[in-house]
């Protein structure tokens, strides 16, 4: 074998490697984690370089400060936090918040402290986005005029020891598809 080749394999196979156990994480996570409806708050923007999706603002970003478990005022922008999820209640709610990882088996998501106020912590927990087809019609700024009021978006998560990976959106109860299918104008 030539040095290049050896050279050009040496420099494939760890991204070969890196790339495989983040899909393996995540087709993990999706089989064997729970099932966590979050409350979205979305916008749809058209994005030239991601493609078209819904951003997956979550309603449990925006989080009370008397969920945390420490003293408060030690918390910054930047700080990695663990939120404690019930994933019983439709839609799934952060119970406590702490910045110790919790034990295995414990549901829960990982947050990046983005914005700290006096009332409320904001938390970004990477999962910003649903990618839908760019013929498809946006539930997020889709007006129900039988109802008089734009759809519920819930955002399905499966949670696994820290990991998330997002599963479905769910217009109205509907999974997008089906509801994509019903609304879409022929």
């Amino acid at each position: 074998m030539s040095r290049r080749r050896l050279l050009f394999l040496l420099a494939l196979v760890p991204q070969l490697l890196v790339l495989g156990t983040m899909i393996v994480r995540a087709e993990t996570t999706l089989r064997d984690g729970v099932a966590c409806d979050f409350e979205v708050a979305a916008f749809d923007p058209v994005d030239l370089l991601s493609g078209r999706h819904v951003v997956t603002r979550l309603a449990v970003q925006r989080v009370d400060r008397s969920l945390v478990a420490w003293t408060p005022d030690e918390i910054r922008e930047g700080d990695v936090l663990f939120a404690l999820v019930d994933p019983t209640v439709t839609p799934a709610q952060v119970i406590a918040l702490t910045p110790f990882e919790p034990e295995p088996g414990t549901i829960f998501l990982r947050g990046e402290v983005t914005w700290v106020g006096d009332e409320i912590l904001n938390l970004d927990y990477g999962l910003e986005r649903f990618f839908i087809p760019a013929d498809g019609v946006d539930p997020s700024t889709w007006w129900d005029a039988d109802l008089g009021r734009r759809p519920e978006l819930l955002l399905r998560v499966r949670l696994r020891d820290g990991a998330a990976t997002t599963e479905e959106l769910f217009v109205d109860g509907v999974p997008y598809a089906e509801w994509n299918e019903a609304h879409r104008e022929g």
